[in-house]
């Protein structure tokens, strides 16, 4: 009974020690660093003209009137609320928010996402801003989607990302529904003649 109880107590201590050795080993995390840092809006601004805000208003009677007439009231009164949260989304502004280019991912609003979570990227070009894109492996959120304000920052930003992952070439053109929804797609050239330290784009790909 004394042998198994040291022999326990050996096994408590031989565990002890490896877990204190394992911990005094540097994890990526401590050296991690900003390599780039960035603020720009969280959405894209929406602003309703006096003759949308009239038009839409126009709709919401026409088919109020309709639904109220065929007995479905509670129909109208869904889309009078429907247009009432759509005014007040367009009225509040956008938020600023910061982003950074680290060591080891992205950081968007003290959230974290770690490289080995992304597969590719992209940037398009909407209502005048750039829209980058990142396609990750995560069930949630599938698709990441930062601002860029600036054709230097891009530039800045897509020379760190094209380091560690890859640049989504279009294998086909974009439909119009695409470019409403995501923006035009900007063509890599433009980006990759040369990195922000001149570096060659053939060079960069891989490295970290």
């Amino acid at each position: 009974m004394a042998s198994l109880k040291k022999e326990t107590n050996t096994k408590n201590t031989l565990q002890q020690a490896l877990e204190d050795e394992k911990a005094k080993i540097p994890s990526k995390y401590d050296f991690n660093k900003v390599l780039f840092a960035w603020e720009a809006n969280d959405r894209l601004s929406y602003a309703f003209t006096g003759l949308q805000k009239s038009s839409f208003t126009g709709l919401v009677i026409l088919f109020g009137l309709y639904f109220f007439w065929i007995g479905q009231p509670v129909l109208t009164l869904i889309i009078a609320a429907v247009l009432f949260i759509l005014i007040v989304f367009v009225s509040v502004p956008p938020q600023r928010v910061k982003h950074q280019l680290e060591s080891v991912g992205i950081r968007s609003q003290d959230q974290l996402y770690v490289w080995e979570d992304m597969q590719m990227f992209w940037m398009a070009e909407k209502n005048g801003v750039i829209m980058l894109y990142i396609e990750t492996r995560l069930n949630f959120p599938s698709r990441l989607i930062f601002m860029i304000e600036t054709y230097e920052e891009a530039v800045i930003i897509a020379g760190n990302l094209i380091r560690t992952i890859e640049y989504r070439v279009l294998s086909e053109k974009q439909s119009k529904m695409d470019v409403s929804l995501e923006g035009e797609y900007i063509n890599p050239v433009l980006f990759f003649g040369k990195s922000p330290d001149g570096v060659p784009l053939s060079q960069l790909k891989g490295k970290k």
